[in-house]
């Protein structure tokens, strides 16, 4: 049984309600949302991912994420303004179980050309190295109509493909051509695609003009393991030496005062533990130990307040006390 995927951008909200637990209940198991797209003259931030990130999460899509247009030329610029985007607006990304990222690599009229094949390499390499996600949850929406066979040596081989046909105007599902449609998914530059884009014009529970994709996958745990369930060696040479790079500059001082590199037990870091989560967790603490901090520095002046009081010529003319380390108060020898 197909998997469906619904990807929507600030254009889906002018159509329709964007209910997007009506999709869930109609069958779609992945959704993905632009983020934004270029960077500098060219940046762009979709100004209603933020409204589709808080209707997301409570939904509980298998998988969800967000998407990227992919411009040519400053790769590790986008990759930190895409991150940023899906920091700041989703959160809750982290604690997803399958947060997948997907490179948009369309052209367009403000482009002058398409990403070529290292551009969009170093797009998701930053992104595994910033994140510390698998390649495998990288994306690729790299179309046959624009590529043809020129993706020789792409090394992220989620590749999402799109053949439209006819794209009529229908239910999501009645328009699917099927798991065996030479269309969608005969391979193209030696690679098969794992996602299909079938139709722009389709009905998404109460959304009309909707973009349908795809997954041959029987369940949703298994759509989940598509893109999760990798060796632990999934990484290429340069996968891993980016990602050392991205690791190198954050450290730890061992009990003894000694640093040691993250990326020298980064096996032991979950997937809630990336990067990101490492700078959060550090920076929780961090205000945890200001709070206490600041309430006991309270408690010390109150007591500095009350041992003030019962010095000699204070009124009460009682035996002075020597304030200890413990915060109690204890009579000082005479």
């Amino acid at each position: 049984m197909t998997r469906y995927c619904w990807d929507a951008s600030h254009y889906d909200w002018d159509r329709g309600p964007m209910n997007l637990a009506a999709a869930r209940t109609a069958g779609i198991s992945m959704m993905t949302h632009k983020a934004g797209e270029g960077y500098g003259t060219h940046e762009y931030h979709d100004p209603r991912f933020d409204d589709w990130a808080a209707r997301a999460r409570p939904v509980g899509f298998p998988v969800a994420g967000s998407y990227y247009v992919n411009h040519p030329g400053d790769q590790v610029a986008q990759a930190k303004l895409w991150i940023a985007d899906v920091n700041s607006k989703a959160p809750w990304w982290i604690d997803h179980p399958c947060w997948v990222w997907q490179i948009d690599a369309e052209w367009f009229q403000n482009m002058p050309r398409q990403p070529n094949t290292s551009e969009i390499n170093t797009l998701g390499d930053e992104i595994v190295a910033r994140t510390g996600c698998r390649p495998s949850q990288v994306l690729v929406y790299a179309p046959d109509w624009l590529y043809g066979n020129t993706l020789a040596g792409l090394r992220y081989r989620q590749l999402w493909a799109s053949a439209y046909g006819g794209n009529p105007v229908t239910g999501f599902k009645a328009a699917y051509p099927g798991d065996d449609s030479t269309r969608l998914w005969d391979p193209y530059s030696g690679i098969v695609p794992v996602v299909a884009q079938y139709g722009s014009r389709l009905q998404i529970g109460t959304q009309p003009g909707c973009d349908a994709s795809g997954i041959r996958v029987t369940s949703d745990a298994a759509l989940q393991a598509l893109f999760t369930d990798t060796p632990e060696d999934d990484m290429t040479p340069e996968q891993e030496a980016k990602l050392d790079a991205v690791l190198s500059a954050v450290t730890s001082r061992d009990a003894d005062g000694a640093y040691r590199q993250i990326k020298d037990y980064r096996d032991d870091i979950t997937h809630a533990n990336t990067v990101p989560g490492i700078k959060k967790t550090v920076s929780d603490t961090s205000a945890s130990v200001l709070a206490a901090v600041a309430q006991l520095a309270a408690k010390v002046t109150d007591l500095q307040d009350a041992v003030a009081q019962l010095q000699p010529g204070s009124p009460s003319g009682a035996v002075p006390l020597t304030v200890q380390l413990t915060g109690t108060a204890t009579p000082s020898a005479p």
